[in-house]
């Protein structure tokens, strides 16, 4: 019935109910309190923090020659927009919490 293989994924992620379970099971159900709505701008936030996390100065080879620090600033956004839906995620925000992260990094201080 579904051929899509992220269907029983994200029916684990997002509560869904599983295909064979219910008939009414709709990956693109357009209904606001839906399960799939949320995965669709979850998405949509994803990849808006992804095209500025990319650009985040370039010319610092703290952030360019390890990759790892990219994918910090990417998942502490994305928990920000999460955590935050008044908020959400505006761009350039990524060029306010790249310092704070910079320097969180670098401290020696481990508490």
């Amino acid at each position: 019935m579904y051929d899509f293989p992220m269907t029983v994924i994200l029916a684990y992620m997002y509560d869904l109910p599983q295909p064979d379970e219910h008939c009414s099971f709709q990956p693109l159900s357009s209904r606001e309190n839906s399960a799939w709505s949320a995965y669709f701008k979850d998405e949509s936030i994803l990849e808006e923090i992804n095209k500025d996390v990319q650009r985040t100065y370039p010319d610092m080879h703290f952030f360019v020659d390890d990759k790892k620090h990219y994918k910090a600033l990417h998942r502490a956004l994305f928990i920000y927009a999460k955590l935050n839906p008044g908020i959400c995620y505006v761009q350039g925000m990524n060029e306010i919490y790249a310092p704070i992260y910079y320097v969180l990094a670098h401290d020696e201080d481990p508490e």
